[in-house]
């Protein structure tokens, strides 16, 4: 957001095309094809990279009330846990603790299964 209130901040703004070069830009990526995916198409996004970047994955649920579960992965590495360890710690912010740690610290208890940190609605197929 700084880099593009630098480029294009004042009366004109930036045109999708510049949001997108300025998000590759600071990600080290071309994110085309994931914006394009994301903003102009009803496909299904893939977040299973995006989850083994943690040591996370979405699995299909027991419970029939709910699709899926995301879980911490049996096999994920030290690297993986250190990172979700990083995103789930609290953070300061305007001097108010901010963070999503109670839900997340709850995964060091049963050490030997995956622990599941929150469940999906199903999508509902009855017509309104």
């Amino acid at each position: 957001m700084r880099l593009a209130y630098k480029r294009y901040g004042g009366a004109h703004g930036f045109t999708p095309r510049q949001w997108v070069e300025t998000a590759s830009d600071v990600s080290g990526t071309d994110l085309t094809a994931f914006f394009h995916t994301l903003l102009q198409t009803t496909d299904e996004m893939d977040y299973s990279e995006a989850l083994a970047w943690f040591g996370l994955r979405f699995t299909p649920s027991d419970n029939p009330a709910t699709a899926w579960t995301l879980e911490i992965r049996p096999d994920a590495t030290p690297q993986q846990t250190a990172r979700l360890d990083r995103l789930t710690q609290p953070y300061k912010l305007r001097s108010r603790t901010v963070g999503l740690t109670p839900m997340m610290r709850e995964r060091r208890t049963n050490q030997g299964a995956p622990k599941v940190l929150m469940s999906g609605q199903q999508r509902s197929t009855r017509q309104t």
